[in-house]
């Protein structure tokens, strides 16, 4: 009785690192996403542009 109750308690531990784990390694893609979505954004609202502060202009 207690192996099968310490073995369903292992399990549930393991699946939850395993989602754990995978939300901690989906995070970094969506924050690239979120960010490309930034910037797409600013580049067509900037006419593809970068500010300059003194209204300068980069050079590419």
């Amino acid at each position: 009785m207690i192996k099968n109750k310490s073995q369903a308690i292992l399990g549930y531990a393991f699946l939850i690192a395993v989602v754990v784990t995978a939300i901690i390694a989906m995070s970094v893609y969506m924050k690239r996403r979120i960010q490309g979505g930034y910037k797409k954004s600013a580049d067509v609202f900037g006419q593809g542009e970068q500010y300059e502060p003194f209204g300068g202009t980069v050079e590419e």
